[in-house]
């Protein structure tokens, strides 16, 4: 399953999925004005010509929702967190 990496020039590349959050390049959130916003504060956008790229989000077209979801991976992450009482500031070990 690929998911989307760094956003560069070209817009963002594709890449193994990290279930875990870490993966900065992977951090990507739509925003309530519908905006598709990258960690880097760049956002995504299309050219003239339809073809999906960077931009800055002053200039970047909105996006709307249709039908989501989350990925199984998600939801059972977010499952055994509820379960056991997990959180972000646990220690690894």
């Amino acid at each position: 399953m690929n998911c989307w990496d760094k956003l560069d020039k070209n817009g963002p590349t594709a890449y193994y999925c990290d279930i875990s959050g870490h993966n900065a390049n992977q951090q990507y959130i739509i925003d309530p004005a519908g905006y598709i916003r990258h960690q880097t504060g760049k956002c995504v956008s299309v050219d003239e010509n339809g073809k999906v790229q960077s931009s800055s989000c002053e200039e970047a077209v909105r996006w709307e929702v249709i039908d989501g979801f989350l990925p199984f991976e998600t939801t059972e992450y977010l499952r055994t967190v509820e379960k056991y009482g997990l959180s972000d500031d646990m220690p690894d070990s």
